[in-house]
């Protein structure tokens, strides 16, 4: 198991105003590991999420104090490239968000943004993040159709293909298979454990027990903005997150657990 650190934070404090949404939050995220942070909602946990890209940047009265390094180097520092930054840490949001334009100019349009004009090698770049997003089979035909006619599962892996297109060493997930069916959470699940099987570190938000069983190497629970438990999950059993979180599981996510872990 990878002990090398992608993103480290330290102390971290989040303000919105007056609010202190998140307060003293200290936690690294390793390469080629899957970490969940789970907790009740309004607990801080996407707050968190948008710290480590700086997507906070564009909420006003928007406040951080401690540090957050990617690669042993400070984001918030003056002269970070935000786009740059964006680029080698990616995000994928809870609802599908596919921009109104085709499959391909989807996921070519980070390529695009940071200057690439090779039409061959964008091509092959498109090619090779649908195959990785499991989806370039079902697309391979319609390339140039409507990203917005692709079904809920779909668009979210088209996402993540969007994601994956500028090579990104951690990508940030905030419930990316809320809203979609059971099929599409499977598919969901297999692209996150197979992203982190090539190297890139993977922090994902979520409000279900079952998903942090299927999928975590480590696990970081999050309560009234504080980060209250972090475990290692080959050391903690089901017990012991349940009792540290109050989030619950049910029978339906059981029975894709037991399918996903098999």
């Amino acid at each position: 198991m990878s002990q090398e650190v992608k993103i480290s934070a330290k102390g971290v404090n989040f303000f919105y105003g007056d609010f202190h949404a998140l307060k003293d939050i200290t936690l690294e995220i390793y390469k080629s590991r899957v970490t969940a942070l789970i907790g009740p909602s309004g607990c801080g946990k996407s707050t968190f999420l948008r710290c480590l890209n700086r997507m906070n940047d564009l909420i006003q009265k928007g406040r951080l104090e401690g540090q957050i390094c990617l690669d042993n180097q400070n984001i918030y520092a003056p002269d970070v490239d935000v786009v740059m930054l964006r680029r080698k840490v990616g995000m994928v949001f809870q609802k599908p968000n596919p921009f109104p334009k085709t499959i391909f100019e989807n996921v070519a349009y980070g390529l695009r943004v940071n200057g690439v004009k090779d039409r061959d090698f964008i091509g092959e770049r498109v090619e090779e993040s649908l195959k990785r997003a499991a989806l370039w089979n079902e697309v391979r035909d319609r390339l140039f159709g409507s990203a917005l006619d692709l079904s809920g599962g779909q668009q979210q892996r088209l996402c993540i293909a969007r994601a994956l297109a500028v090579e990104p060493a951690v990508l940030l997930m905030d419930e990316p298979s809320r809203g979609i069916d059971i099929g599409a959470k499977g598919d969901v699940f297999r692209i996150m454990r197979s992203l982190a099987a090539q190297g890139i570190g993977i922090l994902f938000v979520t409000s279900d027990l079952d998903e942090v069983l299927a999928l975590s190497d480590r696990v970081a629970v999050m309560s009234q903005g504080r980060l209250t438990a972090l475990f290692d999950r080959a050391e903690a059993s089901e017990a012991t997150i349940v009792a540290a979180s109050s989030i619950g599981h049910g029978p339906a996510a059981a029975s894709q657990r037991k399918e996903l872990t098999a």
